[in-house]
């Protein structure tokens, strides 16, 4: 399956006591253009699509603007696979009935990494 949108997420700990503030940021690499905004090649009718979009891999080198080595943080991915049509519109076309209304027709998944830890 291609993938998309290619999002890297951080959060660093913001306190030293025994319950962490935390704060997230998130740096998508399609606005650094260094991803790929893939559209949707879902055919409601048929309840199909065709995996001509995305890429099935995809690779960039990222540094954290905002690192600082007396913090700790952890990073992980989050990927944005094509759009795929839902399971009601795979119904819909078997039963030759319409889509329920306010169902979207198609779902795109997302996926994750494992985090990567650092600690000073």
């Amino acid at each position: 399956m291609g993938s998309g949108v290619v999002m890297v997420c951080g959060s660093r700990s913001l306190s030293a006591s025994a319950v962490p503030l935390v704060n997230q940021v998130v740096h998508s690499l399609l606005s650094a253009g260094r991803g790929i905004a893939v559209g949707c090649a879902v055919n409601v009718d048929a309840a199909s699509y065709v995996n001509s979009i995305g890429d099935v891999m995809q690779m960039a080198y990222w540094e954290d603007p905002d690192f600082d080595p007396k913090e700790r943080a952890f990073y992980y991915v989050r990927v944005l696979e094509i759009p795929t049509p839902r399971w009601t519109t795979h119904d819909a076309a078997y039963f030759g009935v319409d889509l329920p209304k306010g169902v979207p027709a198609e779902q795109q998944e997302r996926a994750y990494t494992s985090p990567i830890w650092y600690t000073p």
